[in-house]
This record gives C-alpha cells, structure tokens and sequence, in this order.
C-alpha cells in the first residue's frame, strides 16, 4: 500500500480535500494529561511511515458506504468520518480540541453534527429512535468505563457497528498490561464479547506504529501506559511503564525512527455485509 506523509502535525487529516486545523492558540483550557495525550498522539499521526490510520480507513471505506447515519463514539477531530461522506452524524468526543476541529470539519463536509463530551452526557439525552444506521467505536472500547459500556452496548441494537482495538495477541499496550497484571483492556474485551456476541467480519490490519527515532524514553512510557494513566492516575504504573520500556526499547529502534507492535482488529458488526 502507497502512503503519502503526513506532516502536518496540527492538522485533522480526512480524505478528498477535507482538511481542519486544530488552532492551538484557541485551546480551551485543557489537564496536563490531556495535552500530553494530545501532543503524543499528532506526533505518532505526523510520522511519515506510520500508516495505522490510512490501514483502518481502506477497510472502513469497503465496508461501509456513504451516506451512513452515523454515531462515532471517540470520534476525534473526523479523520475516519471523511472516508464514509455521512449523512448526519451524532459524535461523543471528550476533548475540546478535537471537537472543535470536528465541528470545522462538518461545516467543511456540510452535515449535521450533535456532539456529547461523553457516553454519560449522551446517555443523559439518549432517544432509541435516534435516526442513525451505524456506529463507530474506532479505538474507543478501552477509554470508555465499564459502566459505560454496560450501557452503550445493548442501545446498538439493529444498527451496523464498526469496532477496533489492539490485538490482544501482540499489541504493545495489551503486553504491558499483562506484565503489570492489570486488565483494564481485557476487561473490556471481555463486556464486548458477552454483550456482541460473533461479529459479520474480522480483519487483522497489518500496518506499522512508528515514531521520530529520537523520541524522548519518557514520552514512549506515557504512550504505553495512558490508558491506566488517565484511568488510575498512579505513580506507580509510570514507574512501571519506564522498566518496560527501558528493557526493550533496543528492540523497537531501527534505522531513523522507533516501531512498536501494535496490530490492530477489525470487527464489523449488524445487518451490512462487506463490500
């Protein structure tokens, strides 16, 4: 597969000519993790050979056609919403930054859009008859609480879902996770699997996780370890985080730049069939 560099940093990066800046001198007020997170996750995007969204985007776009009525659950700043051209969308996306860039986008691609900062402030306004056909839950399923998920699960009802999340069988996050012991991820895969039961379709998406070789060693244990961060917000699993990284990040370091496994699944869900 071809990919052109992504190295607009500050930039959403949708498909046919969609392109929103995120404005960093008009950021809300924002928590120290927050930016962080925001600040890592552009400059993995920004990396030119890092291809893990382009990878998901050439499956999303074979399954699922335009025109969709779509509920994006961690729907970020629209990168994966430019490939489906949506008819109406209704997006839960907890970062300002990101929803304001997502509102730009919309403007751009001229749909309807309803944001919720969370999955309890749109539970707080849930309608069942809500006219939407599909959702996304686009690496979503491990930033969401249990309880959330308790609840968003069974409202999906008739409609087609499109979900991803590391592979268990060799993401980098999930390894870290069972080397500490905790199982924030597997916890989650497990409520999706009770709650979803099989799925149309599965994909494993081969592609490459990469960042600037000289990434500070600090920056890749946030990486890995922000989904307990910002869920546990302990000391303890930083610390933990820097000992993995410090005993493998020769195994990651190649030629230029740092490569970490993380493959991804592809699950489709509902009435569609692959195109």
């Amino acid at each position: 597969m071809s990919r052109r560099p992504h190295s607009d940093a500050g930039f959403a990066q949708p498909q046919d000519g969609y392109s929103v800046r995120i404005n960093a001198t008009q950021r809300p007020p924002a928590s120290a993790f927050a930016d962080r997170y925001r600040t890592m996750m552009q400059a993995v995007w920004s990396h030119p050979d890092n291809d893990q969204r382009p990878a998901v985007l050439n499956t999303l776009s074979s399954w699922c056609p335009p025109e969709r009525r779509i509920l994006d659950i961690g729907a970020g700043a629209g990168y994966y919403l430019s490939a489906l051209r949506p008819r109406q969308v209704i997006a839960v996306e907890p970062d300002p930054v990101f929803s304001a860039a997502l509102h730009g986008f919309a403007s751009v691609g001229r749909f309807p859009l309803t944001t919720f900062e969370s999955v309890g402030a749109l539970k707080d306004s849930f309608d069942e008859d809500w006219d939407t056909d599909l959702v996304l839950m686009i690496h979503a399923l491990y930033y969401l609480e249990e309880s959330e998920l308790l609840w968003l699960l069974p409202q999906i009802g008739e409609r087609d879902l499109v979900l991803v999340y590391p592979d268990p069988a060799g993401a980098i996050t999930m390894a870290f996770e069972d080397a500490i012991g905790v199982e924030h991820s597997r916890r989650r895969l497990a409520i999706k699997a009770r709650f979803l039961g099989e799925p149309l379709e599965v994909r494993r998406v081969a592609s490459h996780f990469r960042l600037q070789g000289d990434i500070v060693p600090d920056d890749l244990a946030f990486l890995i370890a922000h989904l307990l961060l910002r869920a546990q917000g302990t000391d303890w699993v930083l610390e933990q985080a820097r000992a993995f990284v410090a005993a493998r990040l020769g195994v990651w370091r190649r030629e230029g730049f740092v490569e970490l496994p993380q493959p991804q699944i592809m699950e489709l869900y509902g009435r569609a069939r692959p195109g």
